[in-house]
């Protein structure tokens, strides 16, 4: 791995290996291991590939499309995967509801984030993307709210998320409320949460069969490990 010392990045390390946030929850790892194949795995906010280590260092022939819009992040995102030998595709765009563009404030490393005023930066709609994979990793600090909002969320959503869930954008005042009532829109259950205060949140998701239309009343259900 590349790190920037004294940055955000040592944080996001911790997280990732030490902390180990995005090990799968036991329900979860048994659905990836029935797959019966190497996942396809989507990763949102892929930052200078964190998640992307542990996921193939965890499956190591699992295929990667990583979306990361922040240039400098990007820059070391690839050095990464080409010193390991990791075939990513990465996507230097946002991921977004709709092709195009957006601004973007860059050079907040792990909080670079869509927000009025920033560069202009392409955007890609994220929705096939979604459909054809397996697990998909979103923290894209707010961005995810326009994706777990969309109308065509609940008929694309992968079986497997693991979502973290800001305050900024939220369409209430509690977003962990709000992504647990998108998320069981969509016909997920919960396998575990976590709370990182400030309403920020990981919410572990897993849904076994696809919704094809979305239920706005449905509430997540399932173990909640929130510590």
């Amino acid at each position: 791995m590349l790190i920037r010392h004294g940055t955000p990045d040592v944080a996001a390390l911790g997280e990732v290996f030490y902390e180990r946030q995005y090990e799968p929850p036991e329900d979860v790892a048994a659905f990836l291991d029935e797959l019966g194949r190497p996942p396809a795995v989507l990763d949102l906010g892929a930052n200078v590939g964190f998640f992307g280590a542990f996921v193939s260092r965890r499956f190591p022939e699992a295929e990667l499309v990583a979306f990361e819009p922040d240039r400098a992040n990007t820059i070391l995102l690839r050095r990464v995967a080409e010193e390991n030998g990791w075939d990513w595709e990465v996507i230097e765009a946002a991921a977004a509801v709709e092709n195009g563009v957006v601004p973007f404030a860059s050079g907040r490393f792990t909080h670079s984030r869509i927000e009025e005023g920033g560069e202009s930066v392409p955007a890609v709609d994220i929705m096939a993307f979604l459909d054809r994979s397996d697990f998909a990793k979103i923290d894209i600090e707010g961005a995810e709210w326009a994706i777990l909002g969309d109308s065509r969320f609940s008929s694309v959503a992968p079986p497997v998320l693991v979502l973290e869930h800001h305050p900024y954008l939220s369409p209430g005042p509690d977003p962990r409320s709000a992504a647990l009532r998108l998320l069981g829109g969509a016909g997920y259950e919960l396998a575990s949460a976590l709370d990182l205060g400030l309403g920020q949140g990981l919410l572990w998701a897993l849904r076994r069969e696809p919704q094809m239309s979305p239920a706005p009343n449905a509430s997540l259900v399932g173990p909640d490990t929130t510590s």
